[in-house]
């Protein structure tokens, strides 16, 4: 298997996807996936049309991410926010088949539509050993309930944008549109291995999810005001105060195996209510959870170590790192501390990682994990 990441901040679209391109293909026999991730300031048509003038048929996956990227070069973005990165594949041992859609009738529908293109696509009689899902934040669940309605239980990872923008994008080597979800179905005998991590901390307080709005909105818990029960437990008397710092601040749930804490992070205020950024249900527990900035700093090193630690005697180390992490830091913390971190722990292995407003994994003993303000890290491995 050899994997290559390249990168451009061309300020002409289609001459960065030709570029990330014509660096990425170099020694592949066969490039079997393109992934991408690039500036919402680029016309994805254009990018896309560099992108196959070198890439030819070769599947493509990939969205708009925000702020930049990050390689083993460093933080990559320009002053004028331009910049896209790529992850090419190439192994004898592994096809990849890619499909596509804008939202059909419902979220689900529309995920058990791009899995069986994909499925078609493939020509197997089998589902895939792994696959990648990027899909609109608002209902990524539901996308990925679609896909598993057609293919059952199978490890996935990427991450997700808000939809309905038209400067966010989700695309394949055959469409892209803005509300959606697109997937790469991985058959190989390679091993790919992905955690997805958090750097919160749980603490004593938790309720229960009394009174809820939809999905995404929580308008009590215990019974009391949702917004009233947070200040007390943080000490925050202003709600400014609370979006200011809910970075640090947070809301998570645990999984039925209570192995996972997965992060429903706080997005608004709406009244006496909270509107977090990935589903809750009533009569759940919620918990309130705490980090520092050094903490989410360290976090992407921190699982790409336990990756590295994780993998079996029959697997090889990784020769490339996949890595989705939250767009809410951005602005937050230092990112070139990030850059810093991720490649002293990766030493030489290429690595490229984006950032999007939800984030997808492998949980730990249990299935498919969706939250927010996570880091999901994918390690692409060869078997001895």
């Amino acid at each position: 298997m050899k994997v290559n990441v390249t990168w451009s901040i061309d300020d002409n679209a289609e001459q960065a996807g030709k570029a990330c391109a014509k660096k990425a293909v170099l020694d592949l026999v066969q490039t079997k996936i393109a992934i991408i991730f690039n500036s919402s300031k680029y016309n994805c048509k254009e990018l896309l049309k560099g992108a196959k003038s070198i890439l030819g048929t070769a599947p493509i996956i990939g969205c708009t991410t925000y702020g930049g990227i990050i390689t083993q070069e460093g933080y990559i973005t320009s002053k004028n926010g331009d910049f896209a990165g790529m992850l090419a594949i190439g192994d004898k041992e592994t096809d990849v088949y890619t499909a596509g859609s804008n939202k059909l009738i419902t979220a689900r529908k529309t995920g058990q539509e791009v899995a069986l293109q994909a499925l078609q696509k493939s020509g197997k009689n089998r589902k895939p050993d792994y696959y990648m899902l990027i899909a609109s934040s608002e209902e990524e669940k539901e996308y990925a309930k679609g896909i598993r309605d057609i293919i059952g239980d199978v490890p996935c990872f990427g991450g997700g944008i808000t939809g309905k923008n038209t400067f966010n994008m989700i695309y394949t080597e055959e469409a892209e549109f803005s509300e959606g979800a697109a997937v790469a179905f991985f058959y190989t005998s390679q091993r790919i291995e992905n955690i997805i991590n958090s750097s919160y901390h749980e603490t004593v307080h938790s309720g229960i999810i009394t009174k809820a709005t939809e999905t995404r909105q929580i308008d009590e818990i215990n019974g009391n005001q949702a917004i009233q029960v947070f200040r007390e437990w943080t000490s925050y008397k202003e709600n400014n105060d609370i979006l200011e710092n809910a970075i640090l601040n947070n809301l998570a749930i645990k999984d039925s195996l209570n192995d996972n804490t997965i992060i429903k992070p706080i997005t608004n205020i709406y009244n006496n209510s909270i509107i977090v950024g990935s589903d809750i249900s009533e009569n759940s527990a919620i918990i309130q959870v705490q980090t520092t900035k050094q903490e989410l700093i360290d976090a992407p090193a921190e699982t790409i170590y336990k990756i590295k630690n994780g993998l079996k005697p029959i697997d090889e180390s990784p020769v490339a790192y996949l890595n989705v992490y939250s767009s809410a830091l951005i602005d937050k913390i230092n990112i070139n501390e990030i850059a810093k971190r991720i490649k002293t722990e990766t030493e030489d292995t290429p690595f490229l990682m984006a950032f999007t407003d939800s984030e997808y994994g492998k949980g730990n003993y249990t299935g498919n994990v969706f939250g927010g303000v996570m880091i999901s890290s994918t390690a692409i491995c060869n078997k001895k």
